[in-house]
């Protein structure tokens, strides 16, 4: 338990900042970067498609188990099948 919390508490502080700074953070890097200007936009680019894909697909996959779990636990006559998808 002791270890969720600590590690939830370091992720919301990360996220924290992570929202505050994250486009100075990301010209920075973009600065840092030893490449020609067009490729970096490209880089950059890529590396933001590819977030949020993954982004999405995470979505994805949660929205599909739950209504997967749904489905089965309505087939099985469980009580409150939407709640127990909702919740698994």
């Amino acid at each position: 338990v002791g270890s969720i919390v600590v590690t939830g508490f370091l992720v919301s502080l990360f996220l924290y900042f992570c929202l505050q700074y994250g486009e100075y953070w990301a010209g920075k890097l973009e600065d840092l970067l030893p490449l020609e200007v067009p490729a970096r936009k490209r880089l950059l680019g890529t590396i933001h498609d590819s977030v949020l894909a993954n982004l999405y697909g995470l979505v994805a996959a949660a929205l599909g188990q739950g209504l997967a779990l749904t489905i089965g636990f309505w087939l099985i006559g469980l009580r409150a099948p939407f709640l127990w998808g909702m919740v698994g």
